[in-house]
């Protein structure tokens, strides 16, 4: 019994003590296989044949997981998770069933009470329990959606239409979504909401009239619609939106229906035209040009008299509107095209008239400054005169006897070149402002003459108007003046009148003086070396006495080449000698005047080569760098272009701020106007001389129509 007691002992001791040597995985697998085999261990082998799970712990994991499959449960997929056996599997989900009567089995699911509970509810939410829907409810269900869908014209409701008709929104959703996917009814169909295709087409349009384009109805209209019902449906649009379309009192029309149902806003047609506006510019710029040479033709040498020519600007065609890249026009189809042209041309025409009109006044209101320019130098070279005949010595000028303000007046009278002064510039400025006045407060456009200038003033004084009245007043004022020849108040009359008239001129200050003569100096020293060359006796005389009294009276006006005046300047450089030193040139001057006088050929030679010898420089003579080696010459932002003969540079003495050189093709804009050269009839444009290598005629000739320089 000891012994017993002591080797049970040993065998507790030896349970107790850690194992000394491991049993491999095989063995162990061995092992459990036996126990298996003989009963005495419960458990599951996994697939593999290494894992085993006891019967307690499956029951645990296949109730997990029908919680986590919302009651149901595949016993394959189960089987498949868990790597055992599908036998397995299934027997332990037939015993779980039996244990548990919420937990069935169903073709291989294990399905719980709480799975199909829920899928009872779904069912009975699903299914419409006490109704039945026939053929011809269903037929009266479709018939509603058709005329619904057909007659919106704007976003529908199908819930609100649901309860209005009494029928029920499934069926109506339904029978909605088959017209809509068989074409039926155009629009498109938001969950519960149905968006006709005839309100996204008016959006559409007003966005087009709203931003300044175009549309076209004809598409989005029934094609039985004539053309007067296309119409009809247009201006009921416009009227929708809040278009005006039928020519308002005051103002145009937003919109336009043209002829096919097309609709082009005001927007869109002054979109074009701003783009098209370097064309129209240039349209305007060829015909002033052709404008001025049309009017040269017509008035001869004084150009007095001569009616306003009236031209319109020249047309512009489709090509050239097709050509010049315009974007809004080139979206707009060849056949609205068609249609919009009409309306657009007319749009054209009148722009291109308003750029006339524009460059046309702008050219006058230059064309006022120079003239008025010459009238300061005039009246101021009249009275050097004055003083020099006052001052003469030895000499007592007729009416002495009188007051000294009725001397001046009477002088003046006496003096031709004043007399000349009024005629050609004072009465010229005169008739320009009547004009003005006339365009200003009538919009007439009068022919303004010696004969019916008084005429003229008298209707511009009984309009009744305040501000005609008071243009009338200042002009007769002015008129009275230049009629006394009286050079105290004629400059400032004008400039009164001229204000009257919303015309501003400037008198020139002393800068602008000084570089008027500065120019024309430079001017007829040109027109004396050219003249010279071409063997010209007067023109030279013409260009001398010009010099002659720029040079030793410091003051300049402008008079003809005849010899009545040239004889009036060297009177006056004369009176001038009397008091200063004598004039160099003078006697020369004197001399080429005679041999004129007297005709003799070989004596206007040699008074010519002297006179020559005295005003003007020795050595070659150049252009100046302002037109030397020029092709294109520019005044003021329009062109010029000069021939490949300029003749001896007419214009070699232009200012360099008043000229600037282009090599690039051009026209002559009306807006080029009077030069800084001596003229006695400067008109709107820009004299030039050339000769043309492919003309026979020697175009510098035109020079003489407008302007007293020599060519």
């Amino acid at each position: 019994m000891a012994d017993l007691e002591a080797l049970k002992a040993q065998f507790l001791a030896l349970q107790s003590a850690p194992p000394q040597v491991r049993i491999s995985e095989s063995t162990c697998l061995d092992v459990l296989q036996l126990l298996l085999q003989q009963q005495l261990l419960r458990v599951l082998p996994s697939s593999n044949g290494k894992e085993f799970i006891t019967p307690e712990r499956l029951e645990q994991e296949l109730r997990l997981l029908i919680t986590q499959k919302k009651g149901r449960l595949n016993v394959a997929e189960a089987a498949q998770s868990l790597s055992l056996s599908s036998e397995a599997v299934g027997l332990k989900a037939e015993e779980l069933c039996r244990k548990s009567a919420g937990l069935c089995i169903l073709d291989g699911d294990l399905i719980s009470s709480s799975y199909l509970s829920n899928l009872a509810a779904e069912v009975e939410e699903t299914l419409e329990p006490n109704s039945l829907d026939t053929a011809a409810f269903a037929a009266h269900v479709a018939a509603a959606a058709r005329g619904l869908l057909l007659g919106a014209s704007a976003p529908l409701s199908l819930v609100d239409a649901a309860q209005a008709l009494n029928l029920p929104l499934e069926s109506l959703i339904q029978a909605a979504n088959d017209l809509v996917e068989t074409g039926a009814a155009c629009g498109q169909l938001h969950g519960k909401v149905f968006s006709p295709r005839a309100f996204t087409d008016a959006q559409e349009a007003q966005e087009a009239l709203v931003e300044g384009i175009w549309i076209e109805l004809t598409p989005l209209l029934p094609s039985a619609l004539s053309d007067a019902d296309i119409s009809a449906v247009a201006s009921l649009l416009l009227a929708s939106l809040g278009v005006s379309h039928q020519g308002p009192s005051k103002g145009r029309p937003e919109a336009h229906v043209l002829e096919g149902g097309i609709i082009v806003s005001e927007t869109c047609l002054k979109n074009i035209l701003e783009a098209l506006e370097p064309l129209l510019q240039t349209k305007a710029a060829e015909t002033a040009e052709s404008d001025w040479e049309g009017d040269c033709k017509r008035k001869g040498k004084k150009g007095r008299g001569a009616k306003p020519s009236g031209q319109q600007c020249e047309a512009v065609t489709r090509a050239e509107v097709d050509a010049a890249g315009v974007a809004s026009w080139n979206a707009i189809p060849e056949v609205a095209q068609e249609a919009v042209w009409p309306m657009l041309q007319l749009r054209i025409e009148q722009a291109s008239v308003l750029q006339q009109k524009q460059q046309k006044a702008a050219a006058e209101g230059e064309l006022l400054q120079r003239r008025y320019e010459v009238l300061c130098l005039g009246l101021k070279a009249v009275e050097v005169s004055s003083r020099a005949s006052a001052n003469c010595k030895g000499k007592r000028p007729r009416g002495a006897l009188c007051p000294p303000s009725q001397q001046q007046q009477l002088q003046q009278k006496q003096n031709p070149l004043a007399a000349h002064l009024f005629k050609s510039t004072v009465f010229e400025i005169l008739d320009k402002l009547i004009l003005a006045a006339f365009m200003h407060e009538t919009g007439e456009v009068v022919e303004v003459s010696s004969n019916n200038r008084q005429q003229l003033l008298s209707r511009l004084s009984a309009s009744g108007d305040e501000s005609s009245s008071s243009a009338a007043s200042a002009l007769q004022q002015a008129a009275a003046a230049a009629a006394r020849r009286d050079v105290t108040t004629i400059g400032v009359d004008i400039k009164e009148a001229a204000s009257e008239c919303h015309v501003f001129l400037r008198p020139p200050d002393k800068k602008r003086t000084k570089q008027l003569l500065s120019e024309l100096r430079a001017t007829w020293t040109e027109a004396a070396a050219t003249a010279a060359d071409l063997q010209q006796h007067r023109k030279l005389c013409h260009a001398a006495a010009n010099l002659l009294l720029l040079k030793h009276t410091g003051v300049w006006l402008e008079f003809p080449q005849e010899d009545w005046a040239l004889n009036a300047v060297s009177a006056l450089l004369e009176r001038q000698d009397e008091r200063e030193p004598p004039a160099e040139g003078l006697e020369e001057f004197k001399g080429l005047l005679e041999a004129l006088q007297n005709g003799a050929e070989e004596a206007l030679q040699n008074a010519s080569a002297s006179l020559r010898a005295k005003i003007l420089p020795a050595g070659p003579r150049t252009l100046t760098p302002s037109l030397r080696n020029s092709s294109r010459v520019r005044v003021k932002g329009s062109r010029l272009p000069l021939g490949a003969g300029l003749l001896q540079g007419a214009f070699a003495t232009l200012s360099l701020n008043t000229w600037s050189i282009y090599n690039s093709e051009s026209r002559i804009s009306s807006s080029v106007l009077a030069l800084n050269i001596p003229t006695c009839r400067i008109e709107l444009a820009v004299i030039c001389t050339r000769r043309c290598a492919n003309t026979e005629a020697n175009e510098a000739t035109r020079f003489a129509k407008v302007c007293s320089i020599p060519i």
